[in-house]
């Protein structure tokens, strides 16, 4: 079972790591959200897993859930909570276990350190267009 702490928008998984408006969960597992506020009144929403739960200034509520396909889904503050109540939506990414351990560890590509910068060279930058005959990133390091 996997726990998470949740104020609504902001979100803290139980390893520390921290969202705002989202939440990254593993697949086929059981959730366990401990909510509580400071402020005013929410309420929790996913509607593709039909849950919804209150989450109340001064208290600890609780959610439970299993998401069973993975995807991107809709999460909602379901309760007039102020002006700013239309900016409290977000995402709930459900991923395969793997792919969660590696967003968790903070290695969401699954490559390597090098392999990274590599394809941010190559591909993402497009540092390769402006430095011609530059084969790889290892030959641009020890050429400059």
């Amino acid at each position: 079972m996997s726990s998470v702490s949740s104020g609504c928008g902001k979100i803290q998984h139980e390893t520390g790591q921290r969202e705002i408006n989202e939440l990254h969960v593993p697949v086929g597992r059981n959730i366990k959200l401990t909510m509580t506020t400071e402020d005013v009144l929410h309420d929790f929403f996913i509607p593709a897993f039909r849950t919804k739960a209150d989450v109340v200034p001064g208290r600890y509520t609780y959610m439970w859930f299993q998401a069973t396909k993975p995807g991107k889904y809709h999460l909602y503050c379901a309760e007039y909570c102020g002006l700013n109540h239309s900016g409290m939506g977000g995402w709930v990414y459900v991923m395969e276990q793997r792919d969660f351990d590696n967003w968790l560890s903070g290695n969401v590509s699954g490559q390597t350190p090098v392999e990274q910068g590599k394809d941010l060279f190559e591909n993402k930058l497009g540092c390769a267009s402006c430095h011609a005959g530059v084969q790889s990133l290892k030959e641009y390091l020890i050429t400059t």
